[in-house]
């Protein structure tokens, strides 16, 4: 019977705290819906993919067109047109496209002379029509307009599907040309073997907002850095929250208040600590990146080429992780309630912000959620500096909205606090 007590005790508590039930059965009922929804993605074959794709034609042929018809065809894309090649690599350098294909003007006809070539050249070889010094066929170029954001492994995947679709059509213009060209009959025709020498090239290009077409491109350092350090800087809510629910527990806030101080002066020292504190945790990640993961055999970090730009993406990323951590410690009651469901939605922020899936492999829902996520604002800015050469005007966008958030999730904490006190 004692023990029942003891248990049906623990059991009234448990039920009365509303909020505690809320973290310890819906969250993680939450967080399973979001990463499978998020996970989804990856773990599908690229053939089952909608990609979006931007697709220049500047070559009006048959090349273009039969490029364009398999790409629709294989339902692994989704084709969007572009007037102009300026215009599909501005969108691409700004991350609304991850790529995009190019045909030149010319194009088809270069393919068609290619082939031309290489049929009278195998023709003058069996001896069927006389050999010429004159000709020659080069390479037939496509080009693949790439943002460096985008990860090789997904690279790769569209180049394979691209390559297949362009293997297919090389054969069908050589087949044709040969149709037309032979005149001595099925048996001769039959003999022939084709110089099957690649005609079709794609020029790789990575899309670059400062116009260096060396930029560095996506690798598990350029990822995984910014990533985690985002993530490492807004966990920042639990010491933050805990701290905050110790003094309200302890009555250390209230001893506080009755100081000639104000309740700003103490919202702005810990502002200001913790806001150190995370750019601390910055500066000593992306030491890690450039001077200890190349130890390991690792790419070096590249910070990019705009400093002054990078210490304001850090700093109001440390802005807005504080300013969630004040709100999380003024909402809650108890330190476990606070650092609970601190942790956890740190947790969905990250996985909805792309930290450990990319956006782009997402289903669309939820890429449209991701832009929701503070981290993933912060994600952004770091991949434009680190990657697509951006300046303090490209990544304003994303610091505007930390600081929107940082309004919103301070201000709300400064009311919540001022409420409590006077209630």
């Amino acid at each position: 019977m004692k023990l029942w007590a003891s248990f049906y005790k623990e059991l009234l508590i448990l039920i009365r705290d509303r909020a505690g039930l809320a973290i310890l059965f819906i969250m993680p009922a939450l967080l399973i819906i979001i990463m499978a929804l998020i996970q989804h993605g990856p773990f599908r074959d690229y053939q089952e993919s909608n990609i979006p794709v931007l697709f220049v034609d500047n070559d009006h042929g048959m090349l273009a067109q039969a490029i364009e018809q398999g790409l629709r065809a294989s339902k692994v894309f989704t084709i969007h047109q572009s007037a102009d090649l300026g215009s599909a690599e501005k969108a691409v350098a700004n991350g609304e496209y991850k790529i995009a294909i190019a045909i030149g003007q010319g194009t088809s006809a270069a393919l068609k002379r290619g082939v031309e070539v290489r049929v009278d050249q195998t023709l003058a070889g069996l001896g069927l029509i006389p050999e010429s010094d004159e000709a020659t066929s080069e390479p037939v170029q496509i080009q693949l307009i790439i943002d460096p954001a985008v990860k090789k492994s997904f690279k790769s995947a569209l180049l394979g599907v691209l390559y297949q679709f362009i293997a297919q059509v090389e054969s069908q213009t050589i087949m044709e040309t040969f149709a037309d060209g032979l005149s001595q009959g099925s048996e001769q025709e039959n003999k022939i073997e084709f110089d099957d020498a690649q005609l079709i090239f794609i020029e790789e290009v990575y899309a670059s907002k400062s116009g260096n077409k060396d930029m560095v491109y996506a690798n598990s350092v350029q990822h995984n850095v910014p990533a985690w350090t985002l993530f490492a800087m807004f966990f920042i809510v639990i010491p933050l929250a805990g701290n905050m629910l110790n003094e309200r527990v302890q009555g250390t806030d209230q001893r506080l208040l009755i100081m000639p101080i104000g309740p700003a002066v103490i919202f702005g020292g810990k502002l200001l600590l913790f806001i150190t504190v995370c750019l601390v945790q910055m500066l000593l990640m992306f030491a890690v990146g450039i001077y200890i993961l190349p130890l390991l055999g690792l790419p070096v970090l590249s910070l990019g080429n705009n400093i002054l730009a990078l210490a304001l993406v850090g700093l109001f990323a440390a802005l807005s992780a504080t300013c969630f951590g004040l709100l999380i410690g003024s909402v809650f009651e108890t330190y476990q309630q606070a650092t609970s469901f601190g942790a956890i939605s740190v947790i969905i922020l990250a996985s909805i912000g792309g930290i450990w899936v990319p956006v782009y492999v997402m289903p669309e829902i939820m890429q449209q959620i991701s832009s929701l996520s503070p981290l993933n604002w912060g994600l952004n800015a770091f991949y434009d500096l680190f990657l697509r050469g951006g300046t303090i005007v490209s990544v304003m966008p994303e610091i505007v909205r930390l600081i929107i958030f940082s309004l919103i999730t301070g201000g709300g904490a400064i009311v919540l606090s001022n409420y409590k006190r006077t209630r």
